[in-house]
């Protein structure tokens, strides 16, 4: 059912902040959508964990995953400085 919005939300859809009164896709249970993205498959939900990722070999605690991110730290000797 199309609907004006009656409170800002995200679109399920397409992530993208849905405005108080603009138009939207809503049925009772579901996640509400633009009018524009109803019918869209929804977009990819959020990034896949990373996992424990592996030690850098410092001792400050920076982490390498295997999408290639560093979980830096504020290490005077790492190479992997924030």
């Amino acid at each position: 059912m199309i609907i004006n919005a009656k409170y800002a939300a995200s679109c399920a859809c397409c992530k993208i902040a849905i405005v108080v009164g603009s138009k939207i896709e809503w049925s009772k249970g579901k996640s509400a959508v633009h009018e524009a993205c109803a019918g869209k498959p929804a977009a990819a939900s959020a990034p896949r964990p990373r996992g424990p990722g592996r030690a850098t070999g410092c001792g400050c605690g920076s982490r390498e995953y295997a999408d290639g991110s560093i979980s830096a730290t504020a290490c005077a000797q790492c190479q992997f400085d924030a």
